[in-house]
């Protein structure tokens, strides 16, 4: 008969798994992150070419302006704008754009099947005004094998 000595079956259980050993102690492998993975798809509804019309309030001036939105991580070249900042919650979107010497933050609501944006604008020269985009494309994403 073995006699009973206290934590021998623990030390057992290790030295039966030793890759079991510590696991409790260890972090966790990094899972993805669920809140990150659902802003990229929201990010995604924006992916595109727009016909953008910003009608500027402090000078009643108007522009047209075509833009592409670029599908999140992807790289932008010099020349294409994109905003630094995307939050989509449902419908409603924030964009938040930074340049030298300033920023603009938009205020924005997807409509009519993800195919319009209309909104707001602010940005730090003192201009507001109103937004409305029409979607001219979708971004087209292919699947790396």
């Amino acid at each position: 008969m073995i006699p009973y000595v206290p934590g021998l079956a623990f030390a057992l259980m290790l030295a039966l798994a030793p890759d079991q050993a510590g696991a409790a102690d260890a972090p966790p492998p990094d899972p993805i992150n669920e809140d990150q993975l659902k802003a990229q798809q929201s990010a995604m509804r924006l992916c595109g070419s727009w016909e953008w019309t910003i009608h500027n309030h402090k000078n009643h001036q108007e522009r047209k302006t075509a833009m592409v939105l670029l599908p999140p991580g992807a790289q932008a070249p010099p020349n294409m704008p994109q905003p630094a900042k995307i939050v989509v919650m449902g419908d409603a979107v924030y964009l938040r754009w930074e340049f030298p010497g300033g920023y603009q933050e938009d205020s924005l609501l997807l409509a009519k099947e993800d195919r319009r944006l209309e909104g707001t604008f602010k940005n730090t020269a003192g201009d507001w005004g109103a937004i409305t985009a029409k979607r001219v494309s979708v971004c087209t994403v292919t699947k790396k094998d």
